[in-house]
This record gives structure tokens, C-alpha cells and sequence, in this order.
């Protein structure tokens, strides 16, 4: 199975189509906002994996709401492993989903082994409110 090295949210990813060197602009972990409710923006979870014997890696992020709710569901591009790999990035495109009041919002990276989706990580994602001046 794949493991999962690190993840992050932000919200532009920039792959250079010359070197595929890749830049993750703007990390986020938390946000303020003076209104609610409100949809989320375009974002991205962005993650580098380290390949284990597998030939195909398939990967989704579920957001979660402060009570737990699963929100919405999004699903990456699976890739399909080269021989020459040792280790993956994928990013998953998450936004529309529902932000209702502040909490910690959590982004949970799922991968599938042998046909069942399972847990790896929860990236945490907080949102506070703030008094408009």
C-alpha cells in the first residue's frame, strides 16, 4: 500500500510543464470569515505518497464538518505508477461544499486497498469568525 509522505491545503498548485517541479501557493489551515453561511472557494488538498508494490494509486478527500457530518466527497485522478516511480503527488480539487458557522472543518485522504477505501490522514481546516468594521 501506499503511504501517505505529507498533505496540505492551499489554494492554487502550479506544475511547470517544463521541469514538473511543483508549487503549492498559499497553504491553509485556517481562515476568518465575517459571514455565514457560506460555499467554499476552490481549493486544493495537495499530497506526495510513497509508493508501495502497487501499479495504480487512487486516492479521494472527504470533508468533514465540525460535528463530524461528511459534507461532500471528491474524488482525484487515479495514476497509474511508471516503473522508474518511487513516489507520487496528487491533488484533488475540493470546493462547493457548505461552511455553515466556524469549527474545524477536516479534510479526510482516503486511498483504496484491494477495492475498499480506507482512512490515512485528517488535515485539519479552521474557520473562525471575525466582527465586520
Amino acid at each position: 500500500m501506499a503511504k501517505l509522505v505529507w498533505a496540505l491545503v492551499c489554494q492554487r498548485v502550479i506544475i511547470d510543464a517544463q521541469t514538473n517541479l511543483v508549487s503549492y501557493i498559499d497553504a491553509l489551515d485556517a481562515v476568518a470569515v465575517n459571514k455565514f453561511p457560506l460555499t467554499a472557494p476552490l481549493m486544493f488538498v495537495g499530497t506526495l505518497w510513497q509508493r508501495g508494490a502497487e501499479k495504480k494509486l487512487e486516492m479521494r478527500v472527504q470533508v468533514y464538518a465540525p460535528s463530524g457530518a461528511l459534507l461532500r466527497m471528491f474524488e482525484a485522478q487515479p495514476l497509474d505508477f511508471q516503473p522508474e516511480h518511487k513516489r507520487a503527488r496528487m491533488n484533488c480539487i475540493v470546493a462547493g461544499f457548505d461552511i455553515a458557522g466556524p469549527g474545524r472543518y477536516e479534510f479526510g485522504i482516503e486511498t483504496r486497498e484491494k477495492g475498499k477505501w480506507i482512512e490515512v490522514h485528517r488535515v485539519p481546516f479552521d474557520v473562525d469568525s471575525v466582527q465586520a468594521s
